[in-house]
């Protein structure tokens, strides 16, 4: 067998000890097996090094997130929860736990029941200590070589009013435009443009399907419950339906029918003063008479309680919970309303032929989908496709009547889908930013037209005796097919809230719901009105208010003017944190209300190494972080 050569050897063509010319460099000594082994290993580390601080200066580098503002995206210090009642896992922003002024995390809300989950401190629970945020890469190139960033990029920049510290958003406006929030969403227009050229700026779908956040999955419900009497979540909204369920709503089975049969979805969930009158050595209070509530902003993130540093007593709890109970409402539980959701099920179809129906709606309007089994042939109209699709404002009168014809496309988009006869298959049906887009088993579907529609700005929610519109604000159902539905999820679009620094009608607050500014109106406000602009709760969960309600003709909206000058290093940049209710972002910052180009660093494009899992060690009174957290891995979108 050939001897590999060594990288530093001396070779000559001659035996070793020979006469000649390298007769000298015979005699010249041979590193060891050993020696040569660490010289590489040494050399090896210093091109690594050397690699690395190219990397770290000309490509990426590697940045940790300290707070919550970008949350559910980006996790800053925070605790990682799994709710007692109901199992599901969820996030709370742990910031304070590092601050000695509100002492640690002692109380979260879960998202799926409403749960108020007492945590341990002091590394009781290797579930309940504050984790660090996540670390991420950032593609320092992205911006130079690449060209100027796409609005919706997560980018990393150097903060206006302190350029050694580095700032985390998503870029919202671009140089040259004029931005406005108006009902969480995001609109645009050229800044010597007049207002009637403001046009949605819509996600794209990757980013969309990040952003959107979970309100209700099936999967996650409470025995409580149903012990309480509470009304399933999904259920038949005329209860003549065909659908039936052997499990409180977790799961429904269909049987072929000449009609159409629906289940719908209400925002049905307890209280936090029923959870605490529980705690308090009570059950569940009956709220068999719950109709539900309107879907809000709502962030567990937020939704943090403190106490001390040691393990929480539990009358101490009931005693903090039986204070906070009634500000939760008004605080933490959502301001807004949100109207922009989707409908995720796992459906199994058990026939060859009929129609699966999916539905959502938004301020009274019907998004409907109409899925031919047979055939994969999808469908999709507004209100029954008495309202065509198109970008063209109606007049006042088509927009009072709500389903009068207007110029646009046909009233039908139609798409081809890989849903086709029997099979197991996920459907996502999403209404957002004035566009609805559907996905097969996690695949866009093409449609023959844009499927984009446009909405008059003072937009409110539905709801009348013969339609609960927005208090049923999402259905499936299906028309000559046999079908088992496995599970449904509701989810909401980020919502952004119109506050702005200096604006005294839009507030300051981003915890405020956009109608909480009384300041700008002049009109005198009913009292009931006063109840309800304080705790935008006690509207959402009364239907009939909400036509008559002053407090949606309240909303706020706000613009920023952002400058596209020759030079490019100034121009100007709106970032905003997907948090929205609680970033320090470029809405309400003390200095420039915009990132100028050169303060740029890259974009953010992959969460390489979040916090690990602690596990708790017999011999041990606290807990160590042994175990990866692979599950957070990936792309940042």
């Amino acid at each position: 067998m050939k001897k590999k050569r060594a990288p530093f050897e001396i070779r000559d063509r001659k035996a070793k000890g020979g006469s000649g010319p390298n007769a000298a460099a015979d005699s010249i000594p041979q590193p060891s097996e050993s020696q040569k082994w660490n010289r590489e290993v040494v050399e090896s580390l210093i091109v690594a090094v050397i690699l690395a601080l190219m990397i770290r200066s000309f490509e990426a580098e590697a940045f940790v997130i300290p707070t919550g503002s970008m949350a559910p995206t980006l996790q800053g210090r925070h605790k990682d929860v799994a709710c007692s009642k109901c199992g599901f896992a969820y996030q709370a922003g742990a910031s304070e736990d590092a601050e000695v002024r509100n002492g640690s995390v002692a109380t979260t809300v879960c998202p799926m029941c409403k749960f108020p989950m007492e945590l341990h401190a002091n590394g009781l629970d290797p579930h309940h200590v504050s984790f660090t945020g996540d670390r991420i890469l950032v593609n320092k190139f992205a911006f130079d070589v690449m060209g100027r960033p796409n609005r919706w990029d997560v980018i990393v920049f150097k903060y206006p009013g302190n350029s050694k510290q580095n700032y985390i958003k998503r870029l919202i406006g671009l140089p040259g435009e004029t931005v406005r929030l108006s009902h969480g969403d995001v609109f645009v227009k050229p800044r010597d443009a007049n207002d009637e050229q403001f046009a949605i700026a819509r996600k794209p779908p990757p980013k969309l399907r990040a952003l959107l956040q979970l309100v209700h999955d099936t999967a996650y419900i409470p025995a409580d419950f149903e012990a309480a009497g509470l009304p399933p979540a999904w259920s038949a909204s005329d209860g003549g339906s065909t659908f039936t369920t052997a499990d409180y709503g977790r799961t429904f089975a269909l049987d072929t029918s000449d009609s159409p049969q629906w289940i719908r979805y209400r925002n049905i969930l307890p209280e936090l003063s029923d959870w605490v009158s529980m705690l308090d050595g009570n059950p569940l209070p009956s709220i068999a008479n719950s109709n539900g509530t309107l879907i809000t902003d709502f962030y567990a993130y937020n939704a943090t309680f403190h106490g001390g540093n040691a393990q929480q007593d539990s009358r101490r709890l009931q005693r903090q919970l039986d204070n906070l109970a009634a500000s939760f409402e008004a605080h933490y539980d959502g301001s807004n309303w949100v109207g922009d959701l989707a409908v995720e099920a796992d459906v199994v179809v058990k026939s060859d032929a009929g129609t699966l129906l999916l539905d959502l709606v938004e301020g009274g309007w019907h998004f409907g989908c109409q899925i031919d089994v047979a055939t994969g042939e999808a469908k999709l109209t507004i209100n029954g496709g008495n309202q065509p699709w198109g970008e063209n404002e109606p007049s006042e009168a088509a927009a009072a009547a709500e389903t009068s014809p207007r110029p646009g496309g046909t009233t039908v988009a139609t798409g081809k889908t890989k849903l086709a006869g029997r099979g197991t298959y996920r459907l996502l049906l999403a209404n957002a930013d004035n566009e609805v887009r559907l996905w097969v088993n996690d695949r866009l579907v093409e449609f023959d037209q844009a499927t984009t529609y446009s909405r008059t700005a003072d937009i409110r929610p539905v709801w009348s005796e013969s339609d609960p519109g927005d208090l049923a604000p999402a259905g499936i159902g299906g028309q000559n097919v046999a079908m088992q539905i496995e599970r449904l999820r509701i989810l909401r679009d980020i919502y952004y809230t119109a506050v702005k620094r200096g604006d005294p009608a839009a507030g300051y607050d981003p915890q405020l719901a956009d109608f909480n500014n009384r300041s700008r109106f002049t009109q005198v406000l009913t009292g009931e009105t006063q109840d309800e602009l304080s705790n935008p709760q006690l509207l959402y969960r009364n239907p009939r208010r909400w036509s008559m309600s002053p407090a949606f003709n309240l909303m706020s909206a706000v613009d920023f003017e952002l400058q596209d000058f020759p030079d490019d290093r100034l121009d100007q940049f709106l970032p905003m944190g997907d948090n929205s209710p609680q970033s320090q972002d470029g809405r309400i910052w003390d200095t420039d209300l915009y990132v100028e180009r050169q303060m740029l660093i890259g974009e953010a494009v992959y969460i390489y190494f979040p916090h690990p899992w602690h596990i708790k060690l017999p011999f041990l009174r606290s807990t160590l972080p042994v175990v990866p957290n692979f599950g957070r891995m990936g792309i940042i979108h």
